[in-house]
C-alpha cells in the first residue's frame, strides 16, 4: 500500500480483497458462491467507487497520499493563510473527508482557491494601514 496498485488498477485491490472475503466466508462455514460470481465479473473497465479519496489512496498508495497533504499545508503556509478561518476551513474539510468523502469533493478545491485569493499584509502593518 505505499505505491498503490497504479492508476485504472482499483479492480486489482477489489480482487485482492474480495479472495480474502471469500476465503474467511468459507471458513464460517456460509455460501460464498454470489461474492466469488460478483467479483469475477469486476474488470478495469466496470470497476468504480463513489470516493474519491479511496480511489486515490488505493491507486496512488500512502505516499502520494501524504505527498497530497503536505503540498496542502505548504500552499496555505506559501500564502501566509494560516488564520482563524482557515485552521476552521481546514479542520472542516479533514473531518468532512472522514466523516463522508462526498460531501467534501468541492471542499478542497475550495479550500485552496480560498487560501489563494486571501491578500497578504507586510508585516507590522496594521489592517488600518494595509488599506
Amino acid at each position: 500500500m505505499l505505491l498503490g496498485y497504479g492508476a485504472g488498477n482499483l479492480s486489482d485491490a477489489t480482487h485482492q480483497g474480495a479472495d480474502a472475503a471469500v476465503r474467511a466466508l468459507e471458513r464460517l462455514g456460509l455460501n460464498a458462491s454470489a461474492p466469488k460470481g460478483w467479483y469475477a465479473q469486476v474488470t478495469p473497465m466496470n470497476m468504480f467507487t463513489m470516493s474519491a479519496y479511496t480511489s486515490f489512496f488505493v491507486e496512488f498508495g500512502l505516499i502520494a497520499s501524504l505527498l497530497l497533504v503536505v503540498m496542502v499545508l505548504w500552499h496555505v503556509s506559501r500564502s501566509h493563510a494560516w488564520n482563524k478561518t482557515t485552521v476552521c476551513w481546514f479542520l472542516l474539510v479533514v473531518y468532512l473527508y472522514i466523516q463522508f468523502e462526498g460531501y467534501a469533493f468541492y471542499a478542497l478545491p475550495l479550500l485552496l482557491w480560498a487560501v489563494a485569493a486571501i491578500k497578504v499584509r507586510p508585516l507590522g502593518l496594521s489592517m488600518h494601514d494595509a488599506k
